[in-house]
């Protein structure tokens, strides 16, 4: 069957006003590069505009989860750890490590991050998507899996094709995600792609392709069982983008309500938060002790932010000419009066890298 893009939502799709609160449990088989496997189990809750993303790995003990949460509003990534951890060795100057039980980031988007090395992506194309494709009329669709920090930060979107299921909450049966090469290059900062790292290649080489498995209804609403995705490296100087890895989802419990809590943004006892909501080209790393995060009209955050942006040419102009990047960690307590605490580090610059998830 063809793939055709969905310019204009149907009719009888804008005269529905379907309330979509539903839980899906089950598990992913993720086929890796080397013939590595991995497994995941998932809860995935959704209600209506807002969803969470919960994923255990038994693989790796030292996690107790990988979690993110749409609040409508903004994105929390929060990586749970099964013992506090110490982040920051004691170091020369004395400082003692600060014993975190999370990290997170948090984002205006509504987009799940990958880079903390799960597939929720792929869990959230397969039940929580369907925002996306409504009066979706350019053709073009954020990436459902991480590549770089930049691209992120922008919002980066690819010419895709897709066809939605008919029932709703009309998520998505098929979609095909191409490499655009120009854009690419422009969103990387090259001012043409002759001088940007794609290898060389064609334009439009397939990316990323999803399948939904056959759909079931509960009540009126119809979800997938189950989901294959594949992920492609279009920058290869292969005839066909090869494969990198793929992923296949099995559902094995579907619930018509959502747990009171699910859909909330919580954070650890002591979380170290990477916030990209006022600039999220320049984040603001902090430490928060309370497990409330704080709004992003805070005056202390306000002021860490424009610091962080201040901070931002100097930074880029000691790349090029030591290829050095300055971290900068700081460590806000909110509820009582902010103690800052700040340290540089001088790292060795990462260079840019292909790699997809």
């Amino acid at each position: 069957m063809s793939l055709y893009l969905c310019l204009v939502a149907h009719d009888v799709r804008a005269e529905e006003h379907l309330t979509a609160v539903y839980t899906v449990e089950g598990q992913l088989r993720c086929n890796l590069p080397g013939g590595r496997e991995l497994k995941e189990t998932f809860v995935v809750a959704v209600s209506n505009s807002t969803w969470s993303i919960q994923i255990t790995i038994p693989e790796r003990p030292l996690f107790q989860s990988f979690e993110q949460v749409y609040n409508g509003d903004v994105l929390c990534s929060l990586t749970r750890f099964a013992t506090n951890v110490a982040l920051n060795q004691r170091s020369s100057t004395g400082r003692k490590p600060l014993n975190n039980d999370s990290t997170a980031t948090v984002e205006q988007t509504d987009v799940p991050n990958n880079k903390i090395g799960t597939y929720a992506g792929q869990l959230w194309l397969a039940f929580a998507s369907y925002r996306a494709f409504q009066d979706n009329r350019d053709g073009r669709l954020q990436l459902a899996w991480f590549v770089n920090d930049r691209l992120r930060a922008q919002g980066f979107r690819t010419r895709a094709v897709w066809r939605t299921s008919e029932g709703p909450p009309h998520l998505p049966e098929e979609i095909d995600y191409f490499f655009d090469k120009e854009a690419f290059a422009a969103a990387q900062g090259f001012p043409d792609s002759r001088h940007a790292p794609t290898g060389g290649t064609d334009n439009n080489r397939l990316w990323a392709s999803y399948r939904a498995g056959v759909f079931t209804n509960i009540g009126r609403l119809f979800l997938p069982v189950s989901f294959h995705y594949e992920q492609y490296e279009p920058m290869a100087r292969d005839v066909k983008s090869p494969l990198v890895f793929s992923v296949d989802g099995q559902v094995t419990a579907i619930r018509s309500d959502v747990i009171p809590g699910n859909i909330k943004v919580t954070l650890g006892k002591l979380t170290v938060l990477e916030d990209r909501r006022l600039a999220a080209g320049s984040p603001t790393t902090y430490v928060i002790k309370n497990g409330v995060l704080p709004p992003a009209s805070n005056s202390v955050l306000q002021r860490l932010s424009a610091a962080a942006k201040k901070m931002e040419l100097p930074l880029r102009m000691r790349q090029r000419t030591r290829r050095t990047e300055a971290c900068v960690f700081v460590a806000l307590a909110f509820g009582g009066a902010p103690v800052l605490l700040v340290a540089f580090r001088l790292c060795k610059r990462k260079r840019f890298r292909g790699n997809t998830r």
